[in-house]
């Protein structure tokens, strides 16, 4: 039978008093301390009814903390010594299941196009060769980075320092320290992005290091030039921003489709191809320019849709 007594004794008003002055930084008055006193009686009238009526039972939240009260009783402190290695080693062979790992096989993929690369069968062996290298010298879970992946990280932080130095030359006050870090900045930005990209990238030489240079330039001038754009229309042209919305969308809708056809047309029309078409349709957006300027903003846009369009691959 549940008792109908309710009793606190010295040390639970102790304990109320105390958690009341960690909560509020202060001690509490009679009345709230009464308060207190009043709260702490009525959930024990309710925990002795909710034992009464077997509420505690197939309770997850219940069970969970009675298991751990019974752990801190077992286990009521950590071990003054450490263990000796024959208890390692016999604990090691009792849970050894623990410490297994399925092994993992993964695969790189080579490909060589023999329509683009006449010596796709020379290079293959040798390619493999590097790439079961390179394997074997990775760690065994391919978390840590190797060498080279940590220089070139710290290349392209070295680049990103080089040009955020340069634009803040622009940006401040004083002439001397814009000199001072356009001076320091330019270099090393320069220095990073010639060791970042391919070989020859800078002079546009045949193959990769040419694609890569253009498509960038490319890429700069169409980012460049829709940053303005809104701007040329509402301050250049006097127009709304409604007419200036439309058109960053139809920019928008353009870079899309040119994403689009490339991905499906590459393969079947070539990249030189493309790379014509592309370049043809930047210089039919260029002239438009010239011979309609009042409507310049459509020009910029047929200028992005052409240069998008291009569909370069080494």
């Amino acid at each position: 039978m549940v008792s109908r007594t309710v009793t606190l004794d010295e040390r639970a008003v102790q304990g109320l008093r105390a958690s009341f002055r960690a909560a509020m930084k202060r001690d509490p008055q009679t009345a709230e301390l009464a308060d207190l006193v009043q709260e702490a009686v009525g959930e024990e009238i309710l925990f002795r009814e909710g034992l009464a009526r077997g509420l505690d039972r197939d309770d997850g939240v219940v069970r969970r903390r009675v298991i751990e009260k019974m752990t801190a009783l077992v286990h009521p402190s950590a071990p003054t010594s450490d263990p000796s290695r024959e208890e390692l080693r016999r604990w090691f062979e009792t849970y050894r299941h623990r410490f297994l790992r399925p092994a993992a096989v993964t695969f790189d993929q080579l490909f060589f196009d023999a329509r683009r690369r006449s010596a796709a069968g020379a290079d293959a062996p040798a390619a493999a060769l590097a790439a079961l290298k390179s394997l074997q010298q990775a760690p065994p879970d391919g978390r840590r980075m190797s060498s080279a992946d940590k220089t070139r990280l710290v290349r392209a932080g070295l680049l990103v320092l080089g040009v955020g130095a340069v634009f803040a030359a622009t940006s401040v006050d004083l002439v001397v320290i814009g000199i001072a870090l356009a001076v320091v900045g330019l270099p090393v930005a320069v220095w990073a992005f010639v060791r970042l990209v391919p070989a020859g990238t800078v002079r546009l030489e045949r193959g990769l290091p040419s694609v890569v240079g253009v498509r960038g330039l490319l890429t700069w001038a169409f980012f460049g030039c829709d940053a303005y754009v809104s701007l040329a229309v509402t301050e250049g042209l006097g127009g709304s921003t409604l007419l200036a919305g439309l058109v960053l969308t139809a920019t928008s809708i353009t870079w899309t489709a040119g994403s689009w056809v490339q991905e499906r047309w590459i393969e079947r029309v070539g990249p030189r191809r493309l790379d014509v078409i592309g370049f043809h349709a930047a210089h039919s957006g260029h002239e438009q320019r010239h011979a309609r300027r009042q409507h310049r903003f459509g020009c910029t846009v047929a200028c992005m849709d052409g240069s998008k369009k291009q569909g370069m691959r080494p």
